[in-house]
């Protein structure tokens, strides 16, 4: 990848996520996601989380997906639990069709992986909805507007998606399934890659659920202050490479991916429990994205 000195951007970020708990309760060990993942085109420089109350003990993991995590757990009751993270990074943009396939078979969809990689890949190639009839007459519209080429049915599935529903802020509740967002015309990021995960594992791309930060030149558009969630899609020899729904493009400098797996669940910033009969939780966040020429 050959970039310049002008396709570097430098990026701060504070990520605060507080939980506030009707009375004391007991804290289940809690696995945290909010370190940028590095790679190819991030350089994280600095990265630093703060837990309180003060936990336990805490270490960090890499979990089940492959996702650099800090797993935390805590004694006695408490009334909250606030987490902030702080990180510096510099963000290369870059050609997001700058690569090659090496599988030919994987250019033509329905694909259909070479072994051991299948199998390897099989986690991202199950689907755990029903092929409704609505998902099926989707999917051919988009293998119609294709030509059945894989680089082409990505492209035209997030941009379809992107001209068809309205992106909305829904912070709370679980991704809706494909089939509830197909009758509707507005949508959370994550309803949208749910959706386009769906489309893709019908026609046999490996696809998954990447959760992170999108941010924008002006930096004041509502997905800079939210987390946001898009698509990563395997091609051999290029590797996961994303697409995000939401916006219609595939991704090329704008996105800071945390996590990705399978599933939503996955790739959520924070996962854990509490333990009181009665009690009740409230949620409060704060994200700010800072940036600096360098």
């Amino acid at each position: 990848m050959t970039t310049s000195t002008c396709d570097l951007t430098k990026l701060h970020i504070h990520h605060r996520i507080s939980y506030r708990y009707s009375e004391p309760v007991f804290l289940e060990p809690i696995t945290i996601r909010l370190c940028p993942r590095a790679d190819a085109t991030l350089r994280l420089r600095t990265y630093q989380l703060l837990i309180d109350p003060e936990p336990t003990g805490d270490n960090g993991i890499i979990d089940s997906a492959g996702n650099v995590a800090q797993l935390a757990w805590f004694e006695g009751q408490h009334d909250h639990l606030t987490i902030t993270a702080t990180s510096e990074l510099e963000h290369l943009s870059f050609d997001p069709f700058g690569y090659l396939v090496t599988d030919v078979d994987a250019l033509q969809c329905p694909v259909a992986y070479e072994q051991p990689l299948a199998a390897m890949l099989q986690p991202y190639l199950q689907t755990t909805e029903e092929r409704s009839q609505a998902m099926v007459g989707f999917s051919q519209e988009l293998m119609a507007r294709s030509g059945r080429h894989t680089q082409d049915l990505l492209m035209n599935m997030v941009m379809v998606i992107s001209e068809r529903w309205q992106t909305i802020q829904r912070p709370s509740g679980p991704a809706w399934p494909s089939e509830k967002t197909l009758t509707t015309h507005q949508a959370s990021c994550r309803d949208l890659a749910v959706l386009m995960i769906n489309l893709c594992r019908h026609v046999g791309l490996a696809a998954r659920f990447v959760s992170g930060y999108h941010h924008s030149a002006e930096m004041d558009l509502p997905d800079d202050k939210q987390l946001h969630a898009w698509v990563e899609v395997y091609l051999p020899g290029a590797g996961w490479r994303g697409y995000d729904p939401s916006y219609g493009v595939a991704v090329a400098g704008k996105h800071i991916a945390l996590a990705a797996a399978p599933e939503p669940d996955g790739a959520a910033a924070t996962s854990g429990s509490f333990r009181r009969t009665g009690a009740s939780s409230t949620i409060d966040f704060e994200i700010d994205i800072r940036m600096a020429q360098v």
